[in-house]
């Protein structure tokens, strides 16, 4: 290689440095460039819509037809639409407030809504999720076509993103859709799937009823386990049924929707689960007995302190603590001379007070028959 080439191939590589140089410092002051003018925009808009959206019934119309006139004009820059449309999607994140309803109108008054369309088209998944929630904010059904489209992307926060959009439009048959369409492929964990499900603003009984009946197991246990009491009460047969007829992780998810009823729960399936073939269904039904305290469940915990599982005996244990006979019940346990049984009431005791000793685990002290247990300051004193 010459001399010339060899130069030219350096300069050649120096010119393209300088170039990259300088195009990252036009960028950087380009940037920084928009970030002052998106303050300065956001330091106007805040103040303006905040005096709008609080305004009097009496004086708001007056004032919101001379916003629009000079919103309609500014909003032909880019930069200013974005900035009026973040400041509007903070109010949209609170539904059911004045300021709420009046921020929905302002954006369709200004065309905002559709904008979210091209995002969800992109196929992009980050532009695609940010699409989904601002059409789920807006509650634009327009867009409800594109996101089911969008629901084949297989990344956790776009299908979290479309389906937190679809909950906030609520629309029964659209959720009902999606969550048909990604059954085999729920890629949102629990605690996203309970916060889709609690923001969701149609018909929930609706929609539960079809997911309880229809879905595949893994979707109506994720339902199951976001329901409200009020839902849970409205479909007390569905969520029965599945006691009968579900696999284990549906049938724990049913008892623990029965719990959320309260006093209207129907103990009496609770008590018979306690003799679930599964230990896991057995030991939830025994701590929700425990917080509900149905006055007929106390021997059937008093019999469950004896399950074979310890999860199970633990938490009968510490159910009967909140029934107002849980002294006698204890002493009938202590009586079957049931060593695990025993060692189980003693540790629940222990969890209870740093000083609890259980005593006796025989029915004989001094060679006198026991006759009553007494449960006082975390302790089981016995007497002859």
């Amino acid at each position: 290689m010459s001399l010339n080439t060899l130069f030219l191939i350096i300069l050649a590589l120096g010119i393209t440095l300088a170039g990259i140089f300088v195009l990252i410092i036009c960028t950087k002051v380009w940037q920084a460039r928009q970030i002052r003018v998106q303050g300065s925009y956001r330091q106007a808009i805040k103040p303006d819509l905040e005096k709008l959206l609080g305004a009097p019934d009496s004086d708001y119309e007056k004032l919101l037809e001379a916003y629009m006139r000079g919103a309609r004009t500014k909003t032909k820059s880019k930069t200013y639409t974005a900035v009026l449309e973040t400041v509007l999607l903070e109010y949209l994140t609170n539904p059911g407030s004045e300021e709420w309803g009046r921020a929905l109108s302002i954006s369709y008054d200004l065309g905002l809504p559709r904008l979210c369309l091209s995002q969800i088209k992109s196929r992009n998944s980050r532009k695609v999720s940010f699409g989904c929630r601002r059409a789920g904010l807006y509650r634009y059904k327009e867009a409800v076509p594109y996101m089911f489209k969008a629901l084949d992307i297989l990344a956790s926060d776009t299908q979290f993103q479309i389906l937190m959009g679809l909950s906030r439009i609520g629309d029964v048959s659209a959720m009902q859709q999606a969550f048909d369409s990604i059954s085999r492929y729920v890629i949102v964990n629990e605690r996203a799937a309970f916060e889709i499900l609690s923001a969701f603003s149609g018909d929930k009984h609706s929609l539960y009823k079809y997911i309880i009946n229809n879905s595949v197991d893994y979707v109506t246990v994720l339902f199951l386990k976001a329901i409200d009491g009020d839902t849970a009460k409205k479909l007390m047969g569905d969520i029965v049924s599945l006691l009968n007829s579900g696999g284990k992780e549906l049938r724990a998810a049913a008892i623990k929707a029965i719990g959320k009823m309260g006093k209207d729960a129907p103990t009496k399936f609770l008590v018979r689960a306690l003799d679930d073939p599964d230990w896991e269904v057995r030991a939830i039904s025994a701590k929700i007995l425990g917080i509900l305290k149905d006055p007929g469940a106390g021997a059937a915990l008093a019999k469950a302190i004896q399950d074979p599982e310890w999860w199970v005996r633990q938490n009968a244990v510490e159910a009967i603590f909140s029934y107002p006979e849980c002294e006698e019940l204890l002493l009938e346990v202590i009586k079957s001379k049931d060593a695990y049984a025993c060692d189980s009431i003693n540790y629940a005791l222990e969890k209870m007070s740093n000083q609890v000793r259980l005593l006796v685990t025989e029915t004989e002290l001094d060679g006198k028959k026991l006759k009553k247990a007494v449960l006082k300051e975390g302790r089981i004193l016995l007497t002859g």
